[in-house]
């Protein structure tokens, strides 16, 4: 009972550190946690992703969201969520459209925000045809489009001059 308390110490602490964009010092916690013989759990690892997310170290989220699976955790739709949002802001397009197809495999549930990061990634690219190919697929996986979704569709059929 006392370790599951101080895990959730850890993970209440990384989660502060995301929201204050302070990722090296959720990353020092995690591999504490992890010296400190704490099994990390989906919240640790989703909280020093989305710190390094934060932090515009996509890079490293990458590193974290491969390297949970080695201690048996798998990611969430929140976990997938932060890291597909770090390739956004990285430009790295294609990371979020696998990252989409990997979550449907992984049967990991996908929401609004997972696949606005994604469309969000391609617009900012300038690849307006996969962020009309992504809005397509939101209706296959039942996930309905919001403000956001249409938003960043329109601006990437803008930008790519595509008004037919």
């Amino acid at each position: 009972d006392r370790l599951r308390h101080n895990i959730i110490i850890y993970n209440s602490t990384m989660n502060a550190c995301a929201s204050a964009t302070r990722w090296k010092v959720a990353l020092c916690l995690l591999e504490s946690c992890q010296r400190a013989e704490l099994s990390p759990t989906v919240v640790s690892c989703g909280s020093a992703i989305s710190a390094c997310e934060k932090g515009g170290e996509w890079q490293l989220a990458s590193f974290v969201f491969h390297s949970s699976r080695e201690v048996a955790v798998f990611p969430n739709t929140i976990t997938y969520d932060a890291y597909i949002s770090s390739g956004e802001k990285a430009g790295q397009w294609q990371l979020g459209i696998h990252l989409l197809h990997s979550m449907c495999r992984d049967k990991v549930e996908r929401i609004d925000v997972s696949f606005n990061a994604a469309i969000s990634a391609c617009e900012k690219a300038g690849r307006w045809h996969f962020a009309v190919q992504t809005l397509g697929c939101m209706s296959c996986a039942v996930v309905a489009p919001d403000f956001i979704t249409f938003d960043s569709s329109i601006s990437a059929c803008e930008k790519g001059e595509q008004w037919g």
